[in-house]
């Protein structure tokens, strides 16, 4: 009788340690893609999130449209979720990032079928100019950018080699994109700054290959 009770126990004592940490456990900050529409689970309560996206579609004589999607959408019922109705179909080859504008945290996602190919910078990456200025240097011709500093802003651009935001100057199939030329997105009024600060998210789309880059800066040295 005493080992049935204590079998009893522990089974209850077991269903209660299952049941207690569930309710305090972190949901993790995850992206979803539906048909058309994005969802985000785990985020920090009544913030706001970024959305990015770069599709390309090529259509029947093989000419190619790439479309960006970037918003913020703001979590305001504070249930830790959010979503974007695109109002069209995700893209078969499209890329897909959600950055959590109060704590920083992010995931990228690619429709099913369509392999999101992750990559480190082909150039040097953030770098820092004499002059004071960083900049985000990559050996691509045509790159998108978003850059999101946790409680601050989100600022976006696009840049072509040898193009006028081409800080290098030149066609040499490499960019230079200077951080306080980037433009901020709907919601941010604080001008980009100059210069990256520890926990700046920066993620980079390379809209022809769909290769995507996405980092969270340490601290300077």
């Amino acid at each position: 009788m005493r080992d049935i009770k204590k079998r009893k126990h522990a089974l209850i004592l077991g269903l209660i340690l299952l049941a207690v940490p569930a309710a305090g456990w972190a949901v993790p900050f995850q992206l979803r893609l539906g048909t058309d529409s994005l969802a985000v689970t785990g985020v920090s309560a009544g913030a706001k999130v970024a959305f990015f996206g770069i599709a390309r579609d090529v259509d029947p004589d093989d000419v190619a449209t790439i479309r960006r999607t970037a918003e913020v959408v703001g979590d305001d019922d504070g249930d830790g979720q959010v979503a974007l109705n695109l109002k069209r179909p995700v893209a078969r080859r499209s890329v897909w990032i959600a950055v959590d504008l109060a704590s920083g945290d992010s995931d990228a996602a690619a429709p099913e079928g369509f392999r999101l190919k992750k990559v480190n910078f082909r150039g040097r990456g953030l770098a820092a100019r004499s002059d004071g200025r960083d900049v985000i240097e990559e050996d691509r011709p045509l790159v998108e950018l978003l850059v999101a500093r946790p409680g601050v802003g989100v600022w976006t651009a696009r840049l072509g080699d040898g193009g006028p935001d081409d800080e290098d100057g030149a066609a040499d199939g490499k960019l230079a994109a200077a951080l306080d030329h980037m433009e901020p997105l709907a919601g941010t009024r604080t001008p980009a700054p100059a210069q990256f600060e520890k926990d700046d998210v920066v993620v980079l789309v390379d809209p022809n290959a769909l290769e995507m880059t996405l980092v969270k800066v340490g601290a300077k040295p």
